[in-house]
């Protein structure tokens, strides 16, 4: 009986060791994923701050725009990219990033294409989903914080722009 007992014993203690271990395991990856999150956010929130610091000495929105393309391109790998707002119901490129001239559609109306139902509509459009390697969260994340407030940064702009009209 005491065999027995100590057996019985033996295997709680083996089963209450393993289940720390696994315990253990689970909390230190749950730290190392936290960790990698913050470091995540980190990156994040510094490339923004630097980014609006540049872009505050922009003098008008087309200089806002190139700005914002030169130092968004290198952290999303992009090859090219625009950036086009609405004047007069029309699409109007003001900056642009690896385009030639030949490349460029410098205006669209609205419904007119791809810009142009997203001018109409005011709503993203996305491929979904995106090409294998796209983005990543990071670069994903980055743009979803950035592009509002390089939008506000061109309102106040063209706002500026009508007042002084």
């Amino acid at each position: 009986l005491i065999l027995i007992a100590l057996g019985l014993g033996c295997a709680i203690v083996v089963s209450l060791r393993e289940r720390s271990a696994i315990a253990e395991r689970e909390r230190q990856s749950l730290l190392e994923s936290n960790a990698r999150d913050n470091a995540e956010r980190a990156w994040i929130r510094d490339r923004i701050y630097q980014l609006s610091l540049k872009l505050s000495a922009a003098r008008s929105a087309e200089q806002l725009g190139a700005m914002a393309l030169e130092e968004i391109a290198p952290h999303v790998n992009l090859a090219a990219a625009c950036i086009y707002v609405v004047r007069n119901r029309r699409s109007s490129l003001i900056a642009g990033y690896g385009l030639t001239q030949t490349d460029s559609h410098r205006e669209f109306g609205l419904g007119e294409g791809l810009i142009g139902e997203v001018a109409r509509t005011g709503v993203e459009r996305r491929m979904t989903p995106p090409p294998q390697g796209y983005l990543n969260q990071r670069q994903e994340e980055f743009l979803k914080q950035m592009l509002p407030l390089l939008a506000l940064d061109l309102d106040g702009f063209h706002r500026s722009r009508r007042s002084e009209a």
